[in-house]
C-alpha cells in the first residue's frame, strides 16, 4: 500500500493508518537485530465530499541496533519489493 500511499497522497489527501498485529525477532546477534512486523493498513482519501477507506495487510521487517544503553534505532525497513 505504501507505493500507492506515496504517490496519490499530496493529491487525493491520503492519510495512512499502520498498527502493528503482531512482531517477531527473526535474528538477534550483538547489537544487529531484526524484527518480522505483521500489520494492518488503512488508506483514508480525505479530498473528495466522502472520504474513502482502503484497508490492507503488511509484513514487512526492521533492522535495528543498539544505541547507547538498552536503546534500539531502526536502521531499515524491508517490505519484500512491495512499496518501494
Amino acid at each position: 500500500m505504501l507505493a500507492a500511499v506515496r504517490a496519490q497522497a499530496k493529491d487525493q489527501k491520503l492519510v495512512l493508518t499502520t498498527t502493528v498485529t503482531e512482531s517477531g525477532v527473526e535474528m538477534i546477534d550483538g547489537s544487529r537485530a531484526r524484527v518480522l512486523v505483521y500489520a494492518d493498513q488503512s488508506s483514508t482519501r480525505t479530498a473528495g465530499k466522502k472520504p474513502e477507506t482502503t484497508y490492507a495487510a503488511a509484513m514487512f521487517t526492521v533492522d535495528m541496533v543498539r544505541g547507547s544503553g538498552a536503546t534500539w534505532q531502526i536502521s531499515g525497513i524491508d517490505t519484500f519489493g512491495q512499496g518501494s
